[in-house]
C-alpha cells in the first residue's frame, strides 16, 4: 500500500481529470496514437491490471490525470501511459503531497557503467513492465482512479466516460520507484536464504540493478549463460519476467535467444561491435540562439562517467559568460556570441564519440593500479582517472572516469589554488572508484604539474585556511602524489577543453601518458631547478628578506614628481656603475639606465612591504630575474598581451607609489580614479589601489583641490523661530505659499478651452498639517477669498502668517502680481480686522521658507501620481487637490517602528 502520511484535503476532482482528458484526446488524435493508447488500456484491463467500477456504488477517493509518452527508440513499449500524481485538486493538494516518497536506494549509474566496462563479457536485461508487477492494497487502489472513453472517437460526455482504477502500481506516483526497489530487494534476500548457492548472483543483481535494468558480468560465455539463467529464475519466482537479454558475446546471445543488435546499456548507445557511443548524435537542425537552447544542447550527451567532459567544457564556458552578462533564458544572442555558438555547434552537431565497451582484455594474475591526473587553467580545472593493469607480459591502461569544472567567479582563485582544487577533486573521486571497481587496487597515485601543490602536500601553510582544508582532503585518501610535465598531463585537456574530433584522436586522453607503460622508477620527477619554483618555498624565503629592511638610498619625500625621482636615481646608478668616471649627463635618453633605475626604485618600494606566507600565496607572487616581486595573473594565455601585463609588478602604499600615481594622473590630463587604476594595471598591481589613488589625489594634487573646492562654506544655521517649536493649537501659526499655474479644462462646448489656476498651500508650523485651496488666479482678491475659506473651515484666524516676499515665489517670474499682493492694502486691512500678524522671511533667504517649500513638493508629487498626463476639468482638479491634502496629512511624522503596538503619529492625528 502507499505510505500515506496526511490525507486531509484530498478529494476526487473529476472535473480536472475530464478537462485534461479532453486535451489529451485532441493531442493524441493529432499524433495519430489515440487508437494505440486505447488498445493499451483495454489490454491492461483484460489482463486484470485495471478494474472498471461504478462511481455511484463504489466511489473512488482520488482521480489521476494521464497522458501518453512516445519514445520511438524503444524496442517494445513505444507508447506508454504516465499518470500525473502531482496534479493538484481545487483544495491545492495532490496525491504525491499525501504520500511519503522516501529516497529509493538506486545504485549509481556511473558505478554500474564502470562495472560493465571492467568485464570480458557483459549481459544486460530488464524486468517487463516492472511497476505493473506490484499489487496495490484495496484501499490504495481507490486513490489511483482515472477516466477513459468507451469510444475514443467521441467526446468525453457522461455516457462515454468510464471510471477505472489501478490494481497494480502505476507509473507516475513518487513512491513507485521506492516500492519497486523494496520488492526486488526482498525477493533477492529471501532467495539468498533459500538458495545459498545463488547468494553471490543475488548480491551482484542487488548492487548492479538500476530500477528495472539488470547488469551481469562474466569472464567466460559459460559463466555468463549460467548467471543470466539463474537471474531469470529468481525473478520468475516473484512473477516478474526478465527479458531482452543482450550480451557482448555472440555465443551467449544465441543460448539466451537474444540478438545483439544496436541497443542501449543504461541509456548509452551500445553497438554490435561491443563499443559505446556518446555524443550529439540527434540534435536540432539549427544552432542554438538563446541561453535556454544552448544549455539544452550542452546537456544532450548522456555521459555518466564524464568521459566527454573536455568536449562539453567550451559550451559551459559560453553559458557561464551568458550568466555573467545576466542574459535571460530566451534572450537572442548578439552577433559575436552567435558566431562563437555556431562554431562550437558545427564541431558537435551529429557527432558521436565511439570507444570500446571493454577497457582491455582482463587477464588472471594481474595487479591493478589507479592513476589520477589533475590540472587547472585560468578558466576551469579537471581530473582524469586511469586504471593500469600490470602483469608479467604487458601493461594496459584505459580512461575510466573524468571531471571538468568551471573556475568559480567569486572568489577569484589564483592558479596555484585552482591546481590544488583540481587535486582535491581527483582525491574526492578515489573512494567512489575503489568501490565501483570489481577488483582490488594495489596502488593509487595522483599526478599534478604544479610543484606548489606537491610542496603543500608535504607542508601546508599554517595561516592559509583554504589551502589547509584542501590538504586535509588530500591526506584523507591513501595516495601517492607525483609530478607530471604539463605536456604529458591528460587533465590539461579536461581543464582547457577541445573539439570532439580532437578528443577522439587523443591517445593521451584515452590511454594516459606513455610513461605509465614504463618502469615506475623512470617516471617523471620534480625538476631539481624548476622555473616553477613552489610559491610556498618562496614565501619562506620572502619572510626573511622583508624582515631586513634597509634605509632607502634616496629619500623620495624630497621629490615633487616621479620623473625627477627617476632622473636622480638614473644618475646615481650611472655613478655607481662608472665609479670614479664622470657622470653621463645624457642618461635621460639611455633606456637601459632608465630601466635599471626603475627596477631600483621598485625594489625600494617592495622592501617597505611586509609580506607573509599567507599574503604571498593569496596574491600568487613570484620573483623574476631582477629580484622583483610579480603576480601570476590569469591572463597567461592572452598572447596579444605583454609579459608585464600578464605578470604585473607588486606595489605598496609608499611615497614612491604616490609619485607614480600623480605622474599618471597628470599625463592623463588629471584623469579620474578609474582611468588611473586602469593605466596603472597595465604594468603594476596595487592592493587596495582605488582607495590609495583616491587619498593621494585628495592630498597631493593641488590643481584638483582648487578645481573641486566649494565657493563658500555654508553658515551656521540660526535657531528655529518660536512659532515652529512652541506648543499651540493646530493652524495657530501658518505658513503660506503658492503652487502653479496648473492648466485645466473648462466644461464648455469648446473642448479646447482651458484655464490656468493655482493652489494656495497653508501649513501649520507646529503639526506640519496642510490646507489646500484652489484659486482661479494669483490676484489679491482670489487670495483673500481663499484665506477667508481657510478661516471659516478651520474654526478661526491664525495668530501669525509667514510667507516669503513676492519675488521669491516659484511662479513669480511669470506672475508679476504675486510679487506685491501680500503687502496690498486689501490684504493688510483684512489681516488687521482678523487680528493676524503677517511675518515676511528675510530677503534672498529662501531656506527660511523651507518648511512650506517641502510640502509644496509633496503636494505636487501626490498630484502627479493621481493626474498623470491627463488634463482634468476644474472640478476634477479640485477633487484631486482635496485628495492630495488627505494623503499628505496622513504621512508619519516619526520613524515607523516594527512594534505594531506603537501608534503612528501623523498630521491627521491632530
Amino acid at each position: 500500500s502507499w505510505p500515506f502520511h496526511d490525507l486531509t484535503g484530498i478529494k476526487p476532482d473529476i472535473g480536472l481529470c475530464k478537462k485534461r482528458l479532453e486535451n489529451v484526446q485532441t493531442t493524441m488524435q493529432k499524433q495519430g496514437i489515440l487508437d494505440k493508447y486505447d488498445s493499451i488500456i483495454n489490454e491492461q484491463q483484460q489482463s486484470g491490471l485495471i478494474l472498471e467500477f461504478d462511481p455511484e456504488t463504489d466511489p473512488g477517493y482520488h482521480y489521476l490525470p494521464h497522458h501518453a509518452v512516445v519514445n520511438p527508440d524503444k524496442e517494445t513499449t513505444k507508447v506508454r501511459g504516465v499518470f500525473d500524481a502531482s496534479a493538484k485538486t481545487k483544495d491545492g493538494k495532490s496525491l504525491n503531497d499525501c504520500i511519503l516518497s522516501g529516497k529509493p536506494p538506486v545504485n549509481s549509474l556511473a558505478e554500474i557503467t564502470l562495472y560493465a566496462r571492467c568485464a570480458n563479457i557483459v549481459v544486460s536485461s530488464d524486468v517487463q513492465s516492472a511497476f505493473l508487477t506490484v499489487n496495490l492494497s484495496e484501499d490504495s487502489q481507490r486513490y489511483c482512479c482515472f477516466l477513459w472513453l468507451h469510444d475514443p472517437s467521441k467526446p468525453p460526455t457522461r455516457d462515454n466516460l468510464k471510471h477505472l482504477r489501478w490494481i497494480r502500481m502505476p507509473f507516475g506516483v513518487n513512491a513507485s520507484p521506492l516500492l519497486l526497489q523494496l520488492v526486488i530487494e526482498k525477493q533477492l534476500d529471501e532467495w539468498s536464504l533459500d538458495h545459498p548457492e545463488d547468494a553471490e548472483i543475488a548480491k551482484e543483481i542487488k548492487t548492479k540493478i538500476y530500477v528495472d535494468n539488470v547488469i551481469q558480468c562474466a569472464n567466460s560465455p559459460e559463466e555468463a549463460v549460467e548467471k543470466a539463467t539463474k537471474a531469470k529464475r529468481i525473478f520468475e519466482d516473484c512473477k516478474m519476467n526478465l527479458r531482452k537479454f543482450r550480451s557482448s558475446d555472440a555465443n551467449v546471445d544465441s543460448k539466451l535467444d537474444g540478438k545483439f543488435a544496436e541497443s542501449k546499456l543504461l541509456g548509452i548507445k551500445w553497438t554490435p561491435d561491443d563499443r559505446f557511443e556518446i555524443g550529439w548524435t540527434k540534435d536540432a537542425a539549427r544552432p542554438p540562439t538563446t541561453k535556454r537552447q544552448l544549455l539544452s544542447f550542452a546537456a544532450k550527451p548522456f555521459d555518466p562517467a564524464q568521459l566527454l567532459s573536455p568536449a562539453t567544457l567550451p559550451l559551459k564556458m559560453l553559458i557561464q559568460q551568458l550568466w555573467i552578462e545576466k542574459k535571460s533564458w530566451n534572450h537572442l544572442f548578439d552577433q559575436k556570441m552567435q558566431e562563437s555558438v555556431d562554431a562550437l555547434w558545427i564541431e558537435r552537431a551529429g557527432t558521436g564519440i565511439s570507444f570500446p565497451r571493454k577497457l582491455f582484455t582482463f587477464k588472471p594474475q594481474s595487479t591493478y593500479e589507479l592513476q589520477l591526473f589533475a590540472d587547472s587553467s585560468g578558466k576551469a580545472y579537471g581530473m582524469a582517472a586511469y586504471i593500469l593493469q600490470r602483469n608479467s607480459s604487458q601493461i594496459d591502461t584505459a580512461l575510466i572516469f573524468a571531471k571538468s569544472r568551471l573556475a568559480p567567479l567569486k572568489p577569484v582563485l589564483t592558479i596555484p589554488r585552482l591546481e590544488l582544487t583540481a587535486a582535491a577533486l581527483a582525491a574526492s573521486t578515489i573512494p567512489f572508484l575503489l568501490q565501483a571497481l570489481p577488483f582490488s587496487i594495489d596502488k593509487t597515485s595522483i599526478f599534478t604539474d604544479s610543484t606548489t601543490v606537491l610542496h603543500w602536500t608535504k607542508k601546508e601553510p599554517e595561516s592559509d585556511r583554504f589551502v589547509t582544508n584542501r590538504i586535509k582532503k588530500l591526506r584523507e585518501v591513501n595516495a601517492e602524489y607525483r609530478y607530471v610535465p604539463t605536456k604529458q598531463n591528460p587533465a590539461d585537456i579536461a581543464s582547457r577543453g577541445c573539439s570532439p574530433s580532437d578528443l577522439m584522436k587523443s591517445d593521451l586522453w584515452w590511454k594516459g601518458p606513455r610513461f605509465l607503460h614504463d618502469d615506475p622508477a623512470t617516471w617523471p620527477q620534480i625538476p631539481a631547478t624548476s622555473s616553477d619554483t613552489p610559491i610556498a618555498s618562496i614565501a619562506s624565503q620572502a619572510t626573511v628578506i622583508v624582515q631586513h629592511k634597509s634605509d632607502p638610498t634616496i629619500d623620495p619625500s624630497t621629490f615633487s614628481s616621479w620623473l625627477k625621482l627617476l632622473r636622480v636615481t638614473m644618475k646615481i646608478a650611472d655613478f655607481r656603475k662608472n665609479a670614479a668616471k664622470s657622470i653621463n649627463k645624457d642618461t635621460g635618453s639611455n633606456l637601459t639606465s632608465r630601466k635599471m633605475a626603475e627596477n631600483w626604485i621598485i625594489r625600494q618600494i617592495q622592501q617597505q612591504i611586509t609580506l607573509t606566507d599567507k599574503r604571498i600565496n593569496e596574491l600568487a607572487l613570484f620573483k623574476d630575474a631582477n629580484g622583483i616581486w610579480r603576480q601570476h595573473s590569469r591572463l597567461q594565455q592572452a598572447s596579444e598581451l605583454s609579459d608585464e601585463t600578464k605578470n604585473p609588478i607588486l606595489l605598496g602604499h609608499t611615497t614612491e607609489t604616490e609619485l607614480l600615481i600623480l605622474d599618471i594622473h597628470r599625463r592623463l590630463g588629471h584623469a579620474s580614479e578609474s582611468m588611473i587604476l586602469a593605466e596603472l594595471r597595465q604594468r603594476f598591481t596595487l592592493p587596495q589601489g582605488r582607495k590609495i589613488i583616491r587619498n593621494t589625489l585628495r592630498r597631493r594634487c593641488l590643481d584638483c583641490r582648487r578645481r573641486k573646492a566649494r565657493p563658500f562654506k555654508l553658515p551656521v544655521m540660526p535657531d528655529l523661530p518660536q512659532s515652529r517649536i512652541s506648543m499651540a493649537e493646530v493652524f495657530q501659526h501658518v505658513g503660506i505659499d503658492y503652487a502653479g499655474p496648473f492648466t485645466v479644462k473648462l466644461q464648455t462646448d469648446d473642448i479646447n478651452k482651458t484655464l490656468k489656476c493655482y493652489i494656495c498651500l497653508l501649513t501649520c508650523m507646529s503639526t506640519r498639517a496642510i490646507h489646500l485651496e484652489v484659486v482661479y488666479s494669483a490676484s489679491t482678491a482670489s487670495f483673500v477669498q481663499a484665506l477667508r475659506r481657510f478661516i471659516a473651515r478651520r474654526g478661526g484666524p491664525p495668530k501669525t502668517i509667514t510667507s516669503d516676499n513676492g519675488s521669491q515665489f516659484k511662479a513669480a517670474a511669470s506672475i508679476p502680481e504675486l510679487r506685491t499682493f501680500e503687502k496690498d492694502r486689501e490684504v493688510a486691512d483684512f489681516s488687521t480686522n482678523e487680528g493676524i500678524q503677517w511675518i515676511f522671511i528675510t530677503e534672498r533667504a529662501p531656506w527660511k521658507g523651507g518648511f512650506y517649500e517641502r510640502l509644496i513638493g509633496l503636494t505636487k508629487t501626490a498630484l502627479k501620481a493621481a493626474i498623470g498626463r491627463t488634463r482634468p476639468t476644474f472640478e476634477e482638479f479640485s477633487t484631486y487637490v482635496t485628495e492630495a491634502e488627505v494623503k499628505v496629512n496622513k504621512r508619519p511624522l516619526t520613524p515607523v517602528s516594527a512594534d505594531n503596538s506603537e501608534q503612528i503619529i501623523s498630521p491627521a492625528s491632530f
